[in-house]
């Protein structure tokens, strides 16, 4: 342990602050499983519906899991193959340059994942609920930072 950090705990919890992310990033892969069962639920919900209205009260009933819960899963824990035919596992808790993480078998999490992609379709291709869409995209146009042009220096 490095001298600093004796005497001055919070300067080494910022430093070396890659041993804490690892483990939340292990804990967020323990509590996104936990939604495996909902989602398991929800699936079988879906496959029931066959209507537009069905489909928009199933994503308000579960908008929280797949908007909130889901929004990051994909693209930081699943998304980081580039060959097309490999199967890809959740991977948490990488470290900055890749010493170690966790990978955990994609069977753990496939209710999820079919939840995750279903929720996506339906919001994002099919538009079955626009007017939170719209609602998402005019909050993001509040948070988003305008871009200032910068002079060009001749």
């Amino acid at each position: 342990m490095p001298y600093g950090c004796l005497l001055k705990p919070d300067y080494c919890t910022k430093k070396y602050r890659y041993f804490t992310n690892f483990y939340e990033e292990v804990e967020y892969g323990i509590k996104v499983q936990e939604l495996d069962v909902v989602c398991k639920i929800a699936l079988e919900e879906y496959k029931t519906y066959n209507n537009e209205s069905q489909l928009k009260e199933w994503l308000i009933k579960y908008f929280d899991i797949g908007y909130n819960n889901l929004a990051i899963f994909y693209y930081d824990h699943l998304d980081y193959s580039v060959d097309n035919d490999e199967v890809v596992h959740p991977h948490f808790g990488n470290s900055p340059i890749g010493e170690f993480g966790v990978c955990i078998d994609r069977k753990y999490y496939e209710n999820l994942i079919e939840f995750d992609d279903v929720f996506k379709m339906l919001l994002y291709e099919r538009k079955i609920y626009p007017e939170k869409l719209k609602e998402i995209e005019e909050e993001m146009q509040k948070v988003a930072i305008p871009i200032i042009p910068i002079p060009k220096i001749d």
